[in-house]
């Protein structure tokens, strides 16, 4: 990875590091970043930025895969 980011930057092309999910949260870790939240078992990414005036906030999880299709379909 290294080799070519190097070479994209000699070439004046802006690059740089991309991560694997592990390394992102091991880097957040290592930050001292609290990167994860946990809502009624589940847990999510936090949202990225923090909003004075209008906090992003989870309210509740994220429905399970077709939780919610029978109330879809009757409209």
């Amino acid at each position: 990875r290294a080799e070519w980011r190097d070479a994209l930057l000699d070439a004046a092309v802006p690059a740089g590091p991309v991560q694997t999910i592990a390394e992102a949260f091991s880097l957040a870790q290592a930050l001292g970043l609290d990167v994860v939240d946990e809502t009624d078992g589940v847990r999510t990414v936090r949202f990225p930025a923090h909003l004075s005036e209008t906090p992003a906030a989870v309210r509740r999880r994220p429905p399970e895969l077709d939780e919610h299709a029978g109330e879809l379909r009757r409209g």
